[in-house]
């Protein structure tokens, strides 16, 4: 499955191996990136974009749980 969300295209990034936004295999003809920024502190590197394989999975199951519930009371409104 292609990921539904805007991948990251910075380089230059020193965390981008362990970023979904990065690492995931891109969507071709339809994929949006974008140049995410990080922060170096005196201790670590952040981002505010970062985002684990993990995380994304357990986003795209809320996102599904989401819809079926929204597409059952669609349902149910429209049937009555």
């Amino acid at each position: 499955m292609m990921p539904d969300l805007c991948m990251c295209n910075n380089h230059a990034c020193p965390i981008r191996t362990g970023c979904y936004r990065f690492t995931a295999q891109p969507d071709k003809p339809y994929q949006t990136y974008a140049h995410f920024n990080y922060t170096v502190s005196a201790d670590r590197v952040t981002c505010n974009f970062f985002i684990t394989r993990h995380d994304y999975r357990r986003i795209e199951h809320q996102q599904r749980s989401i819809q079926k519930s929204y597409h059952k009371r669609w349902k149910h409104l429209s049937d009555g």
